[in-house]
């Protein structure tokens, strides 16, 4: 049975964090992934951070992100390639990786 979303729920959350992929230079990106407690399933929210590329990391929407997953979505905000470590489409290849990687872990 399926859980039909409605943005005035309130769940607690939980947090964690995990390694989706390295850089060509072998620095880790991490995902953190903000997972509202209760029966799903709940639907997914790819956070990518702004920064223009060139700063910020997971962490830059923790506000927005804790709030959207009190409400029933799972956010997972994930680190980027930033402009000093390699040129574009670095970047947009991390947030490509990064769909393809929560489909890859949706089923667990």
């Amino acid at each position: 049975m399926s859980t039909k979303y409605d943005p005035k729920a309130r769940f607690d959350i939980e947090v964690r964090e995990t390694e989706y992929r390295r850089t060509t230079k072998g620095r880790s990106l991490m995902a953190r992934i903000y997972q509202p407690k209760g029966h799903g399933p709940f639907p997914v929210l790819l956070d990518l951070h702004g920064g223009a590329w060139n700063n910020k990391n997971r962490a830059a929407n923790q506000t927005m992100d804790r709030a959207v997953a009190a409400s029933g979505v799972i956010v997972v905000a994930i680190d980027l390639t930033l402009a000093a470590e390699a040129p574009y489409p670095a970047s947009v290849q991390d947030a490509n990786y990064g769909v393809r990687w929560l489909r890859w872990k949706a089923p667990l």
